[in-house]
């Protein structure tokens, strides 16, 4: 009998009200999205697929879906952020369908999962804000569904399924930037798979033609727009550094300590308190993530190698300066591979007397502690 299932059914609801609450307060445009604002009244839609100012990145067909949506109320706050808001609220029923098909036997640990993403600030800021952070998270987890289904056909005939998944995934690239990370491993998977499976090739194909072309649209309606100097000028701390040995490593400290604290407060003093769970996400990331690289024989079909890919990618791309390493808000999709990891290492250090009961009272402790002050916060909204 499942005796957290009440519970993580308490955290759902909780969770989606909280992001209704945050979205109902209607707190003021800050200074991005005014900048996003200012692009939407001023540009006609087909403009909206040219260069964007100042120095703007926005995934082109998702902006024009919000100018659309916010034409019918006179571009009101919440018109504008309610594609954010959706795609958080679908994101975290994505992530939730993962983690029930990587958790099986172990309810307790899908519910720690559950209570991992009701207990960050920034998830839920992010579900009211005019920026596709929500849309990268809800992107990542459909890659990562299709990644699974993927696994099951080492000998089968594709199914229409598989087409259509083929043809439509590399799509998401006019959503999210995000979808750069993963729509590449949709054909990848389908050339190994394709070794051994031939009756996969004509899918590969697909993939692999539909995947070009979407890129090389993107490249032109997008990326060559939105890649400027005064946007490289201000990611560049961000990138890892390579202009001293002890440059780079306090660069990619930064930066693992981001991946693993960010994620959980916007008050500085409270994040200070996950530190101590640095060496649990890397500990996670080399012993699952590396290790379900190797036992899928370095295919992706499981969130343990995925979260191998995307540290090799981020790491990679930090390096030549191409995406930042540190930069938490682009990186948010992340998030819940990093809970991910912590979970399956608190998992794994149970038999451990002592450590584990310490990692999971501590873990918990410090997710109820987050989530109260993030109430806290939304609350305050109203009272300003």
């Amino acid at each position: 009998m499942d005796q957290f299932k009440t519970i993580r059914s308490v955290i759902s609801v909780a969770f989606v009200a909280l992001c209704v609450l945050h979205l109902a307060s209607q707190r003021p445009l800050w200074l991005d999205e005014t900048y996003v604002l200012r692009n939407i009244e001023g540009l006609g839609y087909a403009e909206l697929f040219g260069p964007l100012k100042p120095a703007q990145s926005f995934p082109r067909v998702y902006l024009v879906i919000v100018k659309w949506l916010g034409s019918f109320c006179d571009n009101h706050v919440v018109a504008l952020r309610l594609l954010s808001f959706v795609f958080m609220i679908g994101a975290y029923f994505v992530w939730k369908d993962l983690y029930r098909r990587h958790c099986k036997g172990e309810p307790g640990e899908m519910t720690i999962l559950l209570l991992s993403w009701l207990a960050s600030y920034w998830l839920v800021y992010y579900a009211a804000e005019l920026k596709p952070y929500s849309m990268d998270v809800l992107a990542a987890g459909l890659f990562m569904l299709f990644f699974l289904k993927q696994r099951e056909y080492t000998a089968q005939v594709p199914s229409s399924g598989m087409y259509l998944g083929a043809i439509l995934l590399p799509g998401l690239l006019f959503f999210s930037y995000t979808a750069i990370f993963f729509f590449w491993i949709v054909c990848y998977n389908f050339l190994q798979l394709s070794m051994r499976n031939r009756k996969l090739i004509p899918v590969f194909l697909l993939s692999s033609a539909a995947s070009l072309a979407c890129f090389a649209l993107f490249y032109w309606t997008d990326v060559r727009h939105s890649i400027t100097t005064a946007g490289v000028d201000y990611w560049e701390s961000y990138f890892l550094c390579t202009k001293s040995a002890g440059c780079f490593f306090e660069s990619f400290g930064e930066g693992i300590k981001r991946y693993t604290v960010f994620w959980w407060s916007n008050v500085k003093e409270v994040r200070r308190f996950a530190v101590g769970l640095i060496p649990v996400f890397l500990y996670g990331l080399v012993r699952f993530g590396y290790a379900g690289l190797k036992a899928d024989k370095l295919r992706v079909f499981s969130l343990d190698g995925l979260a191998a890919v995307l540290f090799l990618q981020f790491f990679i791309l930090g390096l030549l300066h191409k995406y930042p390493f540190t930069g938490q808000r682009i990186t948010l999709f992340f998030a819940p591979v990093v809970f991910y990891l912590i979970t399956r290492t608190l998992s794994a250090t149970r038999e451990v007397k002592y450590l584990g009961k310490a990692l999971h009272i501590y873990y918990i402790g410090y997710c109820y502690v987050t989530l109260l002050v993030s109430v806290w916060t939304y609350i305050g909204l109203y009272r300003a």
